[in-house]
């Protein structure tokens, strides 16, 4: 009996072992399988992210573009804006300078003629430095008048 039941015990050995075989050869095929449908998995998903990425990235260039136009016709506006109010300044400017050299003529004929009139004034105060002597004769000889006819209606 303990042939038998080691024979038996060496048969069940065997199966085991042989049990064991089959379950290593399975787990490795079950792996590859895995591996491989994991593999076929994370290119998937990998492909899916870089579409997903590629398409986030478009979108922000159609983003980013949007703005960056809007901004470019903000500048232009402004550039546009800024170049008429220079055209005002310049304008005005221009007109100050044609009236600044109006005024300047002006005066320079102004100054022609108070210099072309001084040698009239010189004239005119010679005159009437003549004509205050001629007035202090008249009133001397007046008040000599006067004194004559007092003496002559006192007398």
């Amino acid at each position: 009996m303990d042939e038998e039941l080691n024979a038996r015990f060496d048969q069940v050995l065997e199966q085991l072992g042989e049990m064991r075989q089959e379950l290593r050869a399975e787990i490795a095929s079950s792996a590859q399988g895995v591996t491989q449908q994991l593999r076929a998995e994370i290119a998937a998903s990998a492909q899916g992210l870089r579409e997903s990425f590629a398409h986030e990235i478009l979108e922000t260039r159609r983003a980013l573009e949007g703005r960056i136009d809007a901004v470019e016709e903000k500048l232009d506006a402004f550039r546009d804006e800024t170049h008429a109010n220079f055209d005002g300044v310049y304008q005005r400017l221009d007109r100050l300078e044609s009236e600044y050299l109006s005024i300047r003529a002006a005066l320079t004929r102004v100054e022609e003629k108070l210099s072309e009139d001084r040698e009239g004034r010189e004239e005119l105060r010679r005159e009437v430095e003549t004509l205050k002597l001629r007035i202090a004769q008249l009133e001397k000889k007046i008040a000599e008048l006067e004194a004559e006819l007092r003496d002559s209606a006192d007398a």
